[in-house]
C-alpha cells in the first residue's frame, strides 16, 4: 500500500547518508549504517551504493577462504538482481601484495582461489544495464603494500592463467569505463582492447614488446586502440608508447583531452616527448611533472605538435641537500630556465607552474635563515620573469598562477626557529623574488612548511 505521508526527497537522502558516512562514529561501527537501510527500500539501495561502491582483494594478504567466502556472497541469491552486492561495486582494486617481516612470499597461488577470484571479477562487471545511469566501471591491479613488507612491482603472469583470462575477456565485454596499472611488469597488450575505456592510468608499468622483425612479442591490431580514451596518466612507462610508434600499429591515436605525465630529468625524455606528440594533438587540459636535478637544459616542447586549448599546470621539483658527505656532487641549472623550455610562446587559458622544492638539513643549519637562502640561486633566472613579462602584455587572456612551494626536512630533535619561522621565510622568498610578486596579472604564492621526517630520508641515502 503506498504511503500518503511526505516523501523525503531523493537529494536529501543522499545528503544525510553522505554526512553519516564520514561520522566517526560510522567507522567504528558501520553497522549504523545497516540501521539506514532499513527506512525503506529507497535508503536501502543509496546505501548499499555507497559502501559497496569499492572492492578491494589482496590477493597476498586475504585467505583463500577469505575470498571464496566473498564469491559466495556475490553468487547468492539472498537478495534479488537488481540490489546484490555485486551489483553495487563499480571499482574493484587487485593488489598483488608483497613478503612479510620474514621475506616469505604471501601471494598464496591455487586453482581454488584463482576461480574463487574469477568469480567475483565476473559477478561485477557482468551486468551491462546499470552503465546507462551514469555508472561507472573501474578496475586497478596494483602491487601495494602488506604486513611489514613494500613491493617493488611484479610480473602480470604471476597472476595465474585462470585470473589473466578473466581479465583479458573484461577487457573485450565488460564495458570497463576506468582503468589503472601501477608496478606491473609483461603487461598484455589485450588488457587494452575495450572499446569504452575512457581513463588510463599507467604507473610504471611495462607492456610486452610488440612484435617486430626478429622480436617475439604482442601484435598490436591495425585498428584503432582505445578509441573512447579521454584521459590518460602516465608515468615512467615508455613501452605503452613505443607500441603506438612502432612499425605494428598502424591505427589513429587516441582522442585523448586530459593528459597528466611525469617523468625524471635523465632518463625517459625521449619517450616524454614522443607522448606528448603522439597524444597531445587535441588536449583541452596538459599536466607535466618533472623531478630529479636539472643537470643540463630540457628539450624544449614541439608546440606545433602539442597543442592545449584551456589549461596547462606545469610542477618542477628541486632539491637541496645539505650534507658534507656528498662531494662532487655537479652543479643544476636554476629551475626558472628550465621553465620557460617547456612552456609554448602562446599559452592556453589557463597557466599553473609550481615550483616544489625540497631542503634536506642532513648537516644542522648555521640558522634557522640558512635554508631559504640557496633557493634563489636554485631557481632564478631572468628569462623566466621576462616569459611572464612578455605574455602578459600581449593580447593574451590567461589566467597565470605561480607558487613557490619549500618543504624543509630536518630531524625531530632540531630546534628550528619559532613557530613564526616559516611566515618569515615566505615574506623573504617573496622580496627576492619581488619581480614576480609585483606583476598585476601574475598570482604568485609562497608558501613554507618544516617536516620533521629527515630519518625516512636518511634511510634513502
Amino acid at each position: 500500500m503506498n504511503s500518503l505521508g511526505p516523501r523525503i526527497p531523493t537529494e536529501l537522502v543522499d545528503l544525510i547518508i553522505s554526512d553519516a558516512l564520514g561520522c566517526i562514529s560510522v567507522v567504528k561501527n558501520p553497522s549504523i549504517l545497516s540501521s539506514y537501510a532499513l527506512v525503506g527500500r529507497l535508503w536501502r539501495n543509496r546505501i548499499n551504493a555507497r559502501r559497496y561502491y569499492g572492492l578491494h582483494i589482496y590477493l597476498g594478504g586475504h585467505t583463500t577462504s577469505q575470498i571464496q567466502a566473498l564469491a559466495d556472497i556475490c553468487t547468492s541469491k539472498v537478495w534479488s538482481v537488481h540490489e546484490s552486492v555485486a551489483r553495487q561495486v563499480q571499482h574493484c582494486t587487485l593488489t598483488r601484495g608483497s613478503k612479510d617481516a620474514n621475506g616469505v612470499d604471501l601471494f598464496d597461488r591455487s586453482e581454488i582461489r584463482e576461480a574463487a577470484i574469477v568469480i567475483v571479477l565476473r559477478n561485477i562487471f557482468r551486468d551491462k544495464t546499470r552503465r546507462g545511469n551514469g555508472v561507472t566501471a573501474g578496475l586497478r591491479l596494483e602491487v601495494g603494500r602488506i604486513c611489514a613488507g613494500g613491493g617493488y612491482g611484479f610480473h602480470f603472469g604471476m597472476l595465474g592463467p585462470n585470473i589473466i583470462a578473466a581479465l583479458e575477456d573484461l577487457a573485450r565485454t565488460a564495458d570497463i569505463e576506468n582503468l589503472a596499472l601501477e608496478r606491473v611488469w609483461g603487461v598484455p597488450w589485450t588488457l587494452l582492447s575495450s572499446a569504452t575505456l575512457s581513463y588510463l592510468s599507467l604507473d610504471e608499468v611495462k607492456f610486452l614488446r610488440p612484435r617486430t622483425a626478429g622480436n617475439e612479442g604482442v601484435l598490436l591490431p591495425e585498428m584503432c586502440l582505445l578509441p573512447q580514451l579521454d584521459e590518460i596518466f602516465l608515468n615512467d612507462s615508455p613501452s605503452f608508447i613505443e607500441g603506438f610508434t612502432s612499425q605494428i600499429y598502424r591505427g589513429p591515436p587516441p582522442p585523448v583531452t586530459t593528459m597528466r605525465i611525469a617523468y625524471g630529468t635523465g632518463n625517459q625524455e625521449e619517450a616524454f616527448h614522443d607522448a606528448l606528440e603522439n597524444l597531445g594533438s587535441k588536449l583541452d587540459c596538459l599536466d607535466i611533472t618533472i623531478t630529479g636535478g636539472f643537470y643540463e637544459l630540457c628539450r624544449p616542447i614541439d608546440y606545433r605538435k602539442v597543442h592545449v586549448l584551456h589549461n596547462l599546470a606545469l610542477d618542477l621539483e628541486v632539491n637541496i641537500d645539505h650534507d658534507k658527505r656528498a662531494v662532487g656532487n655537479p652543479v643544476t641549472l636554476p629551475a626558472f630556465e628550465n621553465a620557460v623550455l617547456l612552456l609554448p610562446s602562446t599559452p592556453p587559458r589557463e597557466l599553473y607552474i609550481a615550483f616544489a622544492v625540497s631542503i634536506f638539513f642532513f648537516d644542522p643549519p648555521d640558522s634557522p635563515r640558512r635554508c631559504i637562502e640557496d633557493i634563489y640561486e636554485r631557481t632564478y633566472h631572468p628569462s623566466f620573469p621576462d616569459y611572464l613579462q612578455r605574455i602578459t602584455s600581449d593580447a593574451h587572456e590567461t589566467c597565470i598562477k605561480i607558487l613557490l612551494f619549500v618543504s624543509v626536512h630536518v630531524d625531530p630533535e632540531l630546534v628550528y626557529g619559532s613557530p613564526e619561522t616559516c611566515t618569515e621565510h615566505e615574506e623573504y622568498l617573496r622580496q627576492q623574488f619581488a619581480c614576480i610578486d609585483r606583476m598585476d596579472s601574475v598570482a604568485f604564492e609562497v608558501s613554507v612548511e618544516r617536516f620533521d621526517d629527515l630519518p625516512d630520508f636518511r634511510k634513502d641515502v
